[in-house]
Order: C-alpha cells, then structure tokens, then sequence
C-alpha cells in the first residue's frame, strides 16, 4: 500500500512539474515561431521560392532541434541559438530582396 501510495505521488507530483514548468527559451521559441510563419508567409505569396523556403525551413529546424534536445540551455548555447536565428533572419530578408528584384518589371528599352 505505501509503495502504491509513493509511486502515485511521485507520479502527481512529476507531472505537476513538468506541467508548471516554464518556458526554457521563451524568446527564442518566439523568434522561431515567427520565422516560421514568415517563410509559410512568403512561400503562400509568392516571395520566396520553394527550394530558398525548404532551405530556411531545414534551418530553423535545426535551431528547434538543438533547443529541444539540450535538457538546459547554457548562456552559450541561447546566443549561438539567437546567432544562428539572426543569420537565418538576415538570409530570409535577402531571399525576399532578390525574389522582389527578379519580379519586377524592367524598364522597357523603348520609349
């Protein structure tokens, strides 16, 4: 009965932490959701192409991933994590640039 009793406590009381637990990367969680509703964004728009949407979806994946398999995330790892996520920030607006670029219309050589 006591042992019932512990494992069903220690049971309650796991779940309560892990339910009560507070986001580990709260900021960058943010910065990786928002990035990814840019890319579906722009790939829905026409601004980007697939190949440079599939590219900077494996990219921030690979930000997500690291996140997620780290049990606690190191001052370190959070600003290689912000470094990674403004490189890939940078490449999405460049991306968006040259797509604008390659539709617009040229000037017409006659008048």
């Amino acid at each position: 009965m006591k042992t019932s009793l512990v494992s069903s406590l220690l049971i309650v009381t796991l779940a309560a932490a892990a339910i009560a637990a507070p986001d580990a990367a709260p900021f960058i969680n943010k910065q990786i959701r928002e990035l990814n509703q840019k890319v579906d964004s722009d790939l829905a728009s026409g601004a980007l192409t697939q190949a440079d949407g599939d590219e900077l979806k494996r990219q921030i994946s690979g930000v997500q991933n690291l996140e997620r398999s780290e049990p606690s995330l190191t001052p370190a790892t959070r600003r290689d994590m912000r470094e990674k996520l403004s490189a890939i920030t940078k490449d999405l607006e460049r991306k968006e640039a040259q797509s604008k670029a390659l539709a617009s219309p040229s000037p017409s050589a006659t008048p």
